[in-house]
């Protein structure tokens, strides 16, 4: 052999070693258990289901009496089209076989392993690639460009790097393809060919839909039997149809139908939608090829040209290859739900990419040697061209979409819910459930499904002694329809979300179940309202429980008279004293130094962490009012009346102005500061805004509470504020009484 040739042997060797490189790459970026896509997390609770040595194809995720409870009232993590509801238990939509040879490297690696079987079975498929293409006679060169071709410029490798199973399919039906080959070249034996077919069966078990592939392999089986009378095709046939009903009988037995919980999607569906349906799902299926495998296109215009040219010669098997591929594309459409979902290329297709790259290198070579100069150059030139785009989109934009993905989509927030003190979490989206499965082992997940009540959840929650919980919004906000909650059921159930964080799609929230805020109403409205026969109701006992209570107030009463009238504003160059005059209609500012005042000096320090821009209470916008000085603590109410002007440029007009408003109060106890959040409203011209007052100060069961007389308008309600280590937080605010 000369020196050349043994070159040439090595080359494909030294491809496939770059190509293992590359793929450890993508692994190494596989940082915890998050998938790039949901299905993932529902195959993993399985693998461990089996890890457990619970060998059932029932989906049993472990958790507590009353959480299973829940899942059977209708806040299961998962529905259709994912995992169904059989009378024996919930079952996946995925094969079983993947999962059960995964469980191994599961036990033995931890997550890690659930990767071995992705790669092993890519890397295989390289080799026997390979040897598909040497036994085809492909001269060396071309063998090892396309070869570069599979590995670089098509999607399989990126799905080297991601937990799925169709590396493992990829693999399997390749093998039919590659007896079809060799059976070609030379006859095999019997049990040979029984082997060769059993395997190719096994495809139906890893993707379902791959049926069409075995069916088109059998069909030109019995074609070849006929015209050559070899008894391998038969054992071949016999091998292929072995392992397919084996897995309709498994279904049968498993879900009580042949085609297994999977094609529930389409079982039912007309043949009017399906015809549709189909359609659109194979076109985008061979747009998304070109997209994904731009060496397509030097396929279609060289099969062109040849067909033109009118070569009768084309070698074998180029007519087998694209019988093969063309019925699959035309005939799968009919047994698919949809067009993939989140995915790298038409996942449900690229089965067929190691055949139009083995399709690709005879076509080559055959231009190579036959080809018109002009056309030879032409056509190498878009085939260079194509395969150089191929390698861009997959092996450049596919790891950086891979390694992005596996970074930011999932990762951030299933380290946030791991570290989060609550146990429950309730997802809107069943997607979201999927993905975080590695929580599910500290968590326990519930699927608010659209148009369901979160009142019986909630009520469960609180009753098992959960006060909080994680709410996660996939790819919308709290308050827009799309969350599945309702605002009714939020006040009824007594709920108040705290916006915590977003992590790509995911919005986190964390709900508070404020439960006991009927019952405080109760207290009070029992301890703190008379009858009135004006208003309902009345208040009464203000400062019950607060001994002698001093108060200050900031704002002078007296400095108006029949001429005038006074208000205190917040101008953008500080605090002023307004003073109108009706009849000369002008008006008279007189700057104000709140801080200076002896009644407050002693807390301004306490004040800091509120006089500042995060808290939104600025020290030259808020204007004090009152501060009361009672036997349990100290209160500071104040306001903001702002307009957005300074001194110099007010008018009088700018008073009938609709300005933003707030009022809100500071508790002062044991030298801490305790305040609640700032609600933001506007003040009216002829309404006004509205004013708080301090009522009382008490405590129930163990829990001390800050009462509060707010008047809005013609409305008098009570705020009922509760003291936590966080703050004020509002349980509840009731009218009880007004014109």
């Amino acid at each position: 052999m000369s020196a050349e040739k043994k070159r040439c042997s090595w080359l494909p060797f030294i491809i496939m070693a770059c190509g293992i490189f590359y793929t450890f790459y993508l692994l190494s970026h596989v940082a915890d258990e998050v998938f790039y896509s949901g299905d993932g997390g529902l195959k993993t609770l399985l693998i461990k289901q089996f890890a457990r040595g619970e060998l059932r194809a029932a989906l049993d995720i472990p958790a507590p009496a009353w959480v299973k409870n829940l899942w059977e009232k209708g806040y299961y993590p998962f529905d259709p089209p994912f995992v169904y509801r059989l009378p024996s238990g919930n079952y996946t939509a995925f094969s079983l076989l993947f999962p059960l040879l995964s469980t191994p490297f599961f036990k033995l690696l931890g997550f890690k392993g659930l990767y071995i079987l992705p790669a092993l079975f890519l890397w295989l498929l390289w080799l026997r690639f390979l040897l598909a293409a040497r036994k085809l006679g492909l001269q060396e060169k071309i063998s090892t460009i396309i070869l570069a071709v599979l590995i670089f410029a098509t999607p399989l490798t990126i799905y080297g790097g991601i937990f799925w199973e169709h590396t493992f399919g990829f693999f399997l039906a390749f093998w039919g393809l590659e007896f079809l080959v060799n059976q070609g070249q030379k006859e095999i034996s019997r049990w040979k060919a029984l082997t060769w077919g059993i395997i190719s069966g096994l495809i139906v078990w890893i993707r379902s839909e791959t049926v069409c592939l075995v069916a088109v392999y059998c069909l030109l089986g019995i074609y070849f039997y006929f015209k050559s009378q070899q008894s391998s095709w038969i054992y071949f046939l016999i091998g292929s149809l072995a392992s397919v009903l084996l897995y309709y009988s498994a279904n049968l037995i498993i879900s009580g139908h042949p085609l297994g919980v999977h094609s529930f999607q389409v079982i039912g569906d007309t043949m009017g939608k399906r015809f549709f349906q189909s359609s659109d799902i194979f076109l985008f299926s061979l747009t998304r090829l070109m997209i994904f495998m731009p060496v397509l296109i030097f396929i279609i215009l060289a099969l062109i040209v040849l067909y033109l040219q009118k070569k009768r010669e084309i070698p074998f098997p180029v007519s087998y290859l694209i019988l093969i591929s063309g019925v699959f594309l035309i005939l799968v459409p009919f047994l698919l739900p949809n067009t993939g979902g989140k995915q790298w290329g038409p996942r449900y297709v690229l089965v067929l990419v190691p055949i139009f790259v083995l399709l690709a290198g005879i076509l080559l070579e055959f231009i190579l040697k036959a080809g018109k100069k002009f056309l030879k150059y032409a056509l190498l030139s878009i085939f260079i061209i194509s395969s150089a785009l191929g390698l861009y989109k997959n092996s450049y934009v596919g790891a950086a979409t891979l390694i992005k993905d596996y970074r930011d989509r999932v990762k951030p927030a299933l380290d946030f819910i791991r570290h989060s003190q609550n146990s429950c979490v309730i997802v809107n989206n069943q997607y979201v459930a999927q993905e975080l499965e590695a929580a599910f082992e500290q968590k326990y997940f519930f699927y608010l499904r659209p148009n369901s009540s979160l009142l019986p959840l909630i009520s469960e929650i609180f009753e098992k002694g959960y006060e909080h919980f994680l709410f996660l919004s996939y790819q919308s906000q709290l308050g827009r329809t799309e969350m599945n909650v309702s605002a009714r059921d939020v006040r009824l159930a007594g709920i108040k979300f705290h916006y915590l964080a977003k992590y790509s799609d995911y919005y986190l929230y964390e709900g508070e179940i404020l439960a006991k805020a009927q019952e405080v109403e109760d207290y009070v409205r029992e301890t703190y309202l008379v009858p009135d026969k004006i208003y309902g109701f009345a208040p009464a006992h203000q400062y019950k429980n607060l001994g002698k209570v001093n108060i200050h107030s900031f704002l002078p009463e007296n400095r108006a008279d029949e001429t005038s009238f006074v208000q205190y504003l917040a101008l953008d160059d500080g605090i002023y004293l307004v003073r109108y005059y009706y009849k000369l209609t002008k008006i008279t500012l007189e700057k104000v130094d709140q801080m200076k005042d002896p009644r407050i000096y002693k807390f301004q320090g306490i004040m800091e962490q509120f006089l500042s821009p995060k808290n939104r209470y600025l020290a030259k916008e808020i204007i004090f009012e009152n501060f009361i000085t009672t036997k349990k603590g100290n209160f500071l109410f104040f306001i903001l009346k702002k307009i957005k002007t300074n001194s110099k440029d007010f008018k009088p007009e700018d008073l009938n102005k609709e300005r933003i408003f707030w009022q809100s109060f500071i508790y002062f106890q044991n030298e801490q500061a305790f305040g609640p959040s700032v609600e933001v409203s506007r003040e009216d011209s002829d309404t006004g805004g509205y004013d708080r007052s301090l009522w009382d100060i008490f405590s129930h069961k163990s829990h001390e509470y800050i009462l509060i007389y707010k008047i809005v308008y013609e409305s008098h309600n009570f705020e009922i504020f509760e003291k936590t280590a966080k703050g004020l937080t509002k349980v509840q605010e009731f009218s009880f009484g007004g014109l």
